[in-house]
């Protein structure tokens, strides 16, 4: 079995609102596209050889795909479409680039469906639903007894003969059954009903009704997906009210999620705006839980990596996080400089004897170098962290500002802020909750964690966006940033600049990339790419 994904056009207009003017394929969800999403969902249905249609901004999707890592291995063919003619176009010619004709499921790219577990491959199927609103956004099936496609009704409002909403998921035994119909219609500007009618014709289509589906693809229905998404995601330790828009968190690491809450509940009145609101929470360890008030607003990971803004768009955006972190410098506390040393010296020594412990030999290369004692990323010699470990420490050691010491976040990255493109609210999630020994720190450890998502490319590591190779005792890498992101870059420094020294900002963010090596077990790849982060900026204060 193949799989088709149709990807071809530009997001609806509504999402365009939220993020620029971003295909179908990139529409961020929960921190990656939705074609990651997609695609998932086929792997784990056996498939292992995929057509995708592009179109509208096609570099940008063939640029995430192949450069994520989890894709590799994976059969990926790509089928140019016209972004201005209709899906039934584009599958059309998905089908004629797939040789060998067979059995084939597709889905358009910004629908999520859960299959039933009785689901059967032995018949063609589509995939509809009885949970819709609009009848002009859908192509509206009716059925007859044996649940069997009788007619379809496309796009018409006030439909009196609906059944089920085809919600994108199809299942064809033989698309060889497409060659007549190309024969005759290969000129016409047709919908997916038109083929779903003519292989209707010649193989009775059966309608399973969907017991899960996600629907990405209008505003009015991705904010409730993207929840529904994040509740299976994190194993039910998150649960949503719809009705009054609430978040309930519980978590398995209770001291560090008590910490949090505290927190959040202990804010001044100033701040306490730029969280959600609590209504109810526990700091029972056995049975800690916070409710708060959901916000919908998009992360600034999901508008850095995905989003269409212009660099005076992104500059207002860095202008109005930036100061929302300034807010919190603000908030000046007494910070003992053990808190520092804990944070700053202990914890790295910690992290890098983790590290150690694992006797990687690839690992040891960043640690102890190559035969010359260097370790060569990106055709740069640089020193490993044996050679560098004395006078980084130093380093660290001298970061105590009693002008910095104030009220922290504590994991101040992109993924941890909302942002509401059409208002410019910030809102703040995921507060690390204690650093040292409460909840005060240094400003400038905030300052790091946002200038490695900006600057570091933090957030496109963690997604998996990006290549790392190792060839004959050299290490190199590539990020996909564009020239928006690039000149953010240089204007987010200047900003940091202003207000403290950067080079002890980027030695913070060195030994964040070098901590969190340990901690990204499950991917050595990401692994890779921390490392040669961490030695780059490392050598840089050298």
């Amino acid at each position: 079995m193949k799989g088709v994904i149709l990807s071809g056009g530009k997001a609806d207009q509504s999402i365009c609102q939220v993020f620029g003017d971003v295909p179908t394929a990139l529409i961020p969800v929960n921190g990656k596209p939705i074609i990651f999403h997609v695609i998932s969902r086929l792997i784990e249905l056996g498939i292992s050889e995929v057509y995708i249609t592009i179109g509208f901004q096609k570099d940008k999707i063939i640029n995430y795909v192949e450069k994520n890592r989890k894709f590799i291995g994976l059969k990926i063919q790509y089928v140019e479409v016209d972004e201005l003619k209709k899906p039934g176009v584009s599958l059309l010619n998905a089908f004629s680039a797939i040789s060998g004709g067979g059995e084939v499921f597709v889905s358009l790219a910004d629908t999520l469906c859960k299959l039933p577990d009785s689901i059967s491959f032995e018949k063609d199927f589509v995939v509809g639903s009885k949970e819709f609103k609009k009848d002009q956004l859908w192509a509206i099936a009716n059925v007859n007894a044996e649940n069997c496609l009788n007619t379809i009704s496309d796009k018409k409002k006030n439909n009196t003969n609906a059944d089920f909403a085809l919600i994108g998921i199809y299942f064809f035994k033989d698309i060889d059954i497409f060659n007549q119909y190309q024969q005759t219609d290969s000129k016409k500007n047709f919908e997916i009903s038109s083929l779903l009618e003519f292989y209707n014709y010649n193989r009775k289509i059966t309608v399973i009704e969907a017991t899960e589906w996600l629907d990405f693809g209008h505003i009015e229905r991705y904010q409730i997906a993207k929840k529904r998404l994040l509740e299976a995601r994190e194993f039910n330790s998150l649960t949503f009210d719809d009705l009054i828009g609430t978040i309930t968190k519980r978590s398995s690491i209770n001291k560090k999620f008590v910490a949090e809450i505290k927190w959040l509940i202990s804010l001044p009145k100033s701040l306490m705006v730029l969280a959600p609101r609590v209504i109810d929470y526990s700091l029972d360890e056995k049975d800690a839980f916070v409710t708060m008030e959901y916000y919908s607003y998009q992360t600034m990971a999901e508008i850095w990596l995905f989003s269409e803004f212009s660099t005076k768009t992104l500059k207002a955006i860095i202008d109005k996080v930036y100061s929302v972190l300034m807010l919190f410098a603000k908030e000046k506390r007494i910070v003992p400089k053990k808190d520092y040393n804990a944070v700053y010296v202990e914890k790295t020594i910690y992290r890098i004897k983790k590290l150690i412990s694992l006797n990687n030999p690839t690992f040891n290369t960043f640690l102890y170098g190559d035969s010359d004692g260097f370790v060569t990323i990106n055709g740069q010699k640089l020193k490993p962290w044996s050679v560098i470990r004395s006078e980084i420490i130093d380093l660290l050691s001298r970061l105590y500002d009693d002008d910095h010491n104030c009220l922290i976040h504590g994991d101040f990255c992109f993924s941890n802020v909302l942002y509401n493109i059409n208002s410019g609210v910030v809102r703040l999630i995921d507060p690390r909750g204690i650093w040292g020994g409460s909840c005060n720190g240094d400003i400038k450890y905030d300052l790091a964690k946002l200038r490695h998502s900006i600057v570091g490319d933090y957030d496109f590591i963690v997604n998996d966006f990006f290549t790392v190779n190792y060839i004959n005792g050299n290490f190199s890498y590539e990020v996909p940033i564009n020239e928006n992101q690039l000149s953010i870059k240089k204007y987010f420094d200047d900003k940091v600049s202003s207000f403290t020294t950067l080079s002890n900002i980027t030695l913070i963010e060195g030994i964040l990339f070098l901590s969190m090596v340990p901690l990204h077990s499950n991917s050595e790849t990401r692994q890779l790419a921390m490392l040669c982060k961490a030695i780059e900026k490392l050598n840089s204060l050298i």
